[in-house]
């Protein structure tokens, strides 16, 4: 349940990072936003209400989108070129693989933008093993992909 607290944690946020369930979580606790199905605008929007700089949503085989507060500009990552939707196995894990991904990219100084398509690569390679942390790829195996 989404408390005042909650509200205030929310409002010290630069980034915010969830799945497309979650994003629209946020946009229902904020009380005086109407539902728009428009990606860009819901992202706006929860930038407005809660002074985030950037929202980024994960949005599983569609891969994820970005939206930057400062610049007013919205980014569609896509998928993993490298899946095959056969080849799927267990998708348990896919978004904390993109989450760690997306800020192992960002720190080493790559945009946002670039750090959510790796990610989406990332998250891509998870879902093709069982498990969560286990299935993750390694780093070798990633850039093995991109040098193919």
């Amino acid at each position: 349940a989404f408390t005042p607290l909650l509200r205030e944690i929310l409002h010290l946020a630069d980034v915010i990072c969830g799945n497309a369930l979650e994003i629209k979580q946020l946009m229902d606790f904020s009380s005086n936003m109407g539902y728009n199905k428009n990606e860009q605008d819901k992202q706006r929007q929860l930038c407005t209400a809660f002074g985030f700089s950037y929202v980024i949503t994960t949005l599983g085989a569609k891969g994820s989108s970005l939206y930057d507060f400062s610049d007013n500009s919205f980014h569609l990552s896509s998928p993993s070129p490298f899946v095959d939707q056969d080849a799927v196995v267990d998708t348990v894990g896919a978004g904390d693989s993109f989450i760690g991904a997306l800020l192992s990219r960002r720190l080493n100084g790559d945009s946002w933008k670039d750090s959510a398509a790796f990610a989406n690569i990332v998250a891509g390679e998870s879902i093709k093993r069982e498990g969560t942390q286990r299935s993750f790829p390694y780093m070798r195996d990633i850039q093995s992909l991109l040098v193919n």
